[in-house]
């Protein structure tokens, strides 16, 4: 029952001690007892519970905010989600830093994750950038051309600029490699002051305020599924 999803360990037990759960008309009276949600007609309180195989979801991280479940000095996303899918252990595919904000993508399938974060895929991920000082058109056409080398020695895959205005650029990058945005901006002579995903592939953030999270719809997974091949 626990590994289910259903609710955690300790409402679990609650619900079976107080005659709460029903599988298949019988009532449940041992947490151990195992179950299969593609079979098992279950009830908590009279209520048919859905017990979902694999969740996607999108959530507008705020500044402040990490990705990582614990931390001492910081909010994490996982505070945001609380205890909604139960023992259900969900991941982000893909990071944000403590100072940017914008979408991500959280899940417990880990072929999704995988393929989502791979650069085979090239994966177009959107975000607005604030930047000082603003790009000439030189360093942009070098960028798009994909001519641009890292301090690392790195040379990106060509990426996207369209200016928004005097500082502020939408930039799209067709990987997840670590900080590529802040350091492909650095290479070409500017600083990063603030960064917003607003999408990853066909996922937006229309719709979600800051803090705010919403399953994906089936059309929305299908698509990506389709770009990683799934």
């Amino acid at each position: 029952m626990v590994k289910s999803g259903i609710a955690p360990r300790k409402k679990i037990r609650a619900f079976i001690r107080t005659g709460r759960v029903v599988v298949n008309g019988e009532v449940i009276k041992s947490p151990s007892f195992k179950i299969d949600p593609s079979k098992d007609k279950i009830l908590v309180d009279g209520k048919p519970v859905v017990v979902e195989f694999q969740i996607y979801i999108a959530l507008y991280k705020p500044k402040g905010y990490v990705t990582s479940a614990v931390d001492q000095h910081h909010p994490t996303v996982f505070d945001i989600i609380g205890d909604t899918f139960g023992s259900r252990k969900l991941f982000p595919a893909g990071r944000l830093d403590v100072d940017a904000e914008g979408l991500l993508i959280l899940t417990d399938d880990g072929e999704f994750a995988h393929r989502l974060t791979h650069p085979k895929y090239k994966i177009p991920r959107v975000y607005e950038v604030e930047i000082r000082p603003p790009l000439d058109d030189n360093a942009i056409e070098i960028i798009e051309k994909g001519e641009l080398t890292l301090r690392s020695g790195y040379k990106p895959l060509p990426a996207k600029i369209q200016k928004i205005d005097e500082g502020k650029i939408l930039m799209t990058v067709f990987e997840g490699k670590y900080h590529i945005v802040k350091r492909i901006i650095a290479a070409a002579g500017s600083k990063v002051l603030s960064l917003k995903r607003v999408a990853i592939g066909p996922i937006t953030l229309e719709g979600l305020a800051p803090g705010e999270w919403r399953k994906l719809e089936s059309e929305e997974l299908e698509a990506l599924r389709k770009i990683l091949n799934l």
